[in-house]
């Protein structure tokens, strides 16, 4: 019994240790985050924000749009963003299901994170290509990839181009831990889709918000509504959560559209029928 008794608190102490232990790792992380985590991100899920990756900063993004194992409908994005100055940066990605290569600049003019602006203002714009599947082969182990007719687009050349404009409005309120921001939007090229239509190009407004509850968790929202040009049936949104830890950004949401760049998502969808979606974003100073 009393060595029963002496083991017994032995554990308990142990287990004490640990709670301890990992309490105080907690504490830590929590207030590295706080140090590092401003609250600023370049963007929602798919509308930018105003805020640019600053001067000498490196932006990895991994993502996985419209999670679907069974229906393939996932795309998995590849995004790589630098900062050339702190008010420009640049932007370079492409979207494995939509075979999108995509170059783009932010370039932010007002910011009110500072006293002398009220409001944050920037201009994101840039273009795409519609690659004949040469990225995906080039990522795949299957050299019966090659020959997958189905995989590779009949897109002719001249069709294949794609470009893009936004203005980015936003106002950062109580202590940046709240904003609101509208998006006026144009994409170029309905051919994209392979849709024969009488536009050939979509037109609409963004709107997203971003509720801070720490320095690090947030949740947040936006919608994309069509008004002009070629458009589905059912307009874009995404609802979700962001965690921003020591130079990692995660991100977990539903949407009903796989787009990454705005000529993927500015058209809107087929559906309303939401799915899980989620990001992974990692910051270096170079």
């Amino acid at each position: 019994m009393f060595f029963l008794s002496q083991t017994d608190r032995f554990l308990r102490k142990v287990m004490d240790m640990y709670k301890n232990f990992f309490l105080t790792l907690f504490m830590m992380i929590s207030i590295n985050s706080a140090v590092y985590s401003s609250g600023t991100v370049p963007y929602i899920f798919n509308l930018p924000t105003c805020q640019t990756a600053g001067s000498g900063m490196f932006n990895a993004d991994v993502g996985h749009r419209y999670f679907d194992v069974n229906r393939h409908t996932t795309n998995i994005n590849l995004a790589l963003t630098y900062g050339i100055i702190n008010p420009l940066d640049i932007t370079a990605a492409y979207s494995f299901k939509n075979k999108d290569i995509i170059g783009a600049m932010k370039l932010n003019i007002l910011n009110d994170y500072s006293e002398s602006d009220w409001i944050s203002l920037s201009f994101y714009g840039g273009g795409g290509y519609k690659d004949a599947n040469q990225v995906n082969n080039t990522f795949s182990i299957s050299a019966a990839d090659d020959s997958n007719v189905e995989s590779i687009t009949t897109l002719g050349s001249e069709d294949r181009t794609s470009y893009f404009g936004q203005m980015i409005i936003q106002k950062h309120m109580f202590s940046n831990r709240f904003s609101l921001g509208v998006v006026p939007s144009y994409a170029y090229n309905t051919n994209f889709y392979q849709i024969k239509s009488k536009s050939d190009y979509s037109s609409g407004l963004g709107f997203m918000t971003e509720i801070y509850f720490t320095d690090s968790f947030s949740i947040c929202g936006e919608v994309v509504m069509n008004i002009g040009g070629f458009a589905f049936k059912y307009m874009n949104y995404n609802g979700g959560l962001k965690f921003a830890g020591y130079r990692h950004t995660f991100s977990l949401w539903v949407s009903n559209n796989n787009g990454y760049s705005p000529v993927e998502y500015m058209t809107g969808s087929e559906g309303l029928t939401p799915k899980l979606s989620a990001a992974f974003t990692r910051e270096f100073d170079l």
